[in-house]
Parts: structure tokens; sequence; C-alpha cells
């Protein structure tokens, strides 16, 4: 569990987010924020202790080029906006180990900074249709993937049984 402070917003109608001064102030201290439901068409910057993000069941249609300066997040979950790709800026996230991204609009490469975030071990991509997750196959250290209802072409049983390693090694082998 991360020390520091927190802040649960979540179902409070914040479109916008504008914040004043001290509130600004108070938010970069924070360590977890809660803003789900909250009708967000953009997130807040000044988050540069956040260890923990989530922004589930917004509008949010990208995140900005700041996500990938917060040196301390280890989880996002961002599911259920309409995001379609990921900023550059994406893969300096190098402690986080939690992503969650199921339920947007991700299509061919809208997830291609995600291979060079080696710290990953947890991906949740459901509900994205025209998602391609090969790039998968690039995280040394995920442990958990869940990819249902995407357009994956499914690997054989015999690989599905030998465990995420065995799809990852498919994936290296039918895409690259």
């Amino acid at each position: 569990m991360p020390h520091g402070k927190r802040l649960d917003l979540t179902r409070l109608p914040l479109p916008n987010f504008n914040l004043s001064d001290t509130l600004q102030r108070t938010v970069s201290t924070l360590a977890v924020l809660n803003m789900g439901e909250c009708d967000l068409v953009t997130i807040p910057s000044n988050l540069f202790n956040l260890q923990r993000l989530r922004v589930e069941s917004n509008s949010l249609r990208s995140l900005p080029d700041e996500i990938g300066y917060l040196p301390s997040l280890t989880r996002l979950c961002a599911f259920g906006n309409k995001l379609w790709t990921l900023p550059r800026t994406f893969r300096r996230l190098s402690k986080l180990k939690v992503l969650r991204l199921g339920g947007n609009a991700f299509a061919g490469g809208g997830l291609s900074e995600v291979p060079r975030i080696l710290s990953l071990k947890e991906l949740y991509l459901r509900e994205n249709p025209n998602l391609q997750t090969r790039d998968i196959a690039l995280l040394p250290s995920l442990h958990v993937l869940n990819a249902e209802d995407n357009r994956i072409a499914n690997p054989p049983m015999s690989y599905v049984n030998g465990g995420l390693d065995l799809i990852k090694e498919y994936a290296k082998s039918h895409y690259y």
C-alpha cells in the first residue's frame, strides 16, 4: 500500500478539472488519486508523487504527455474511456506494474509504448475490439494478461495450457 496522501473524487462531475493554486499544490503531494466516473476529458498535471491513478469510466480520448513524468507510478487504471493511443512519454514509466486499459478504442499500434515498460506484471486489455496485441511478447515480467474480446488470432490450446510464457513464444513466432 502506498504511503502518502489519498484523494477519492469518484463520481464527482469534474469534466475539465480546473484547480485553484492551493488545491493544485495539494494534488502534487498525492500518492493515490481516484477519479473514476467524473466525466473527465483531461486529467490534472503536477502529480509528481503519484503511485496509483484511477481514471476509469470517463471520456478521456488521450492521456497527457505528463503521464510519462510520474516516476513513482505503479498502477494506472484507465479502462472504460475512449483512448486510442498512448503518449510517447509512456515508456518512461519504469515502475509501472499494473496497467488496466480495457474497454477503450485502441487499434493497430496504439499500444506501441507498452512493450518498453519492462516492469509491467499485469496487463488488462479486454474489450478493445480493433486491438492487435502482438507486442505483448516483448514483456519479460508479465504474469497476468487479459485480452478477452479482442480480434486476436488464438494460439493452439497446447500453447494456452502451457501458460503465459508459451503464449508469448507463440506471439513471437507468428508476428515477428
